[in-house]
């Protein structure tokens, strides 16, 4: 999200990957828990996350974990679209000139 705000150049390519990442899963799910499995994961995570643990991440406290990092990951992007970021790379700036200095 932060590299199609930014319009940055490679973001179609960062974007494509992320979506092929999302689809590489299904496979590699399926692997593991079989195609029954892995069908479940696409239609409903939460769900296939109670399935695969046989109810050890039951399907509402998998919800309730996938609602809070989405929240994070909104709440991030909304502070990088409304402040940016760029003071995120203070301090590898100045460690980075200090270690090579």
């Amino acid at each position: 999200m932060t590299k199609s705000f930014s319009d940055a150049a490679d973001a179609e390519a960062v974007n494509t990957g992320l979506d092929q990442n999302a689809a590489d899963m299904t496979p590699a799910i399926a692997s593991i828990y079989g195609e029954e499995g892995a069908a479940a994961f696409v239609v409903e995570f939460a769900g296939f996350l109670d399935a695969a643990t046989e109810g050890n991440l039951p399907q509402a406290a998998a919800e309730e974990a996938i609602r809070a990092h989405e929240a994070d990951v909104i709440s991030f992007f909304e502070s990088f679209t409304a402040e940016g970021y760029d003071r995120m790379f203070d301090i590898s700036t100045k460690l980075s000139g200090a270690i090579v200095a």
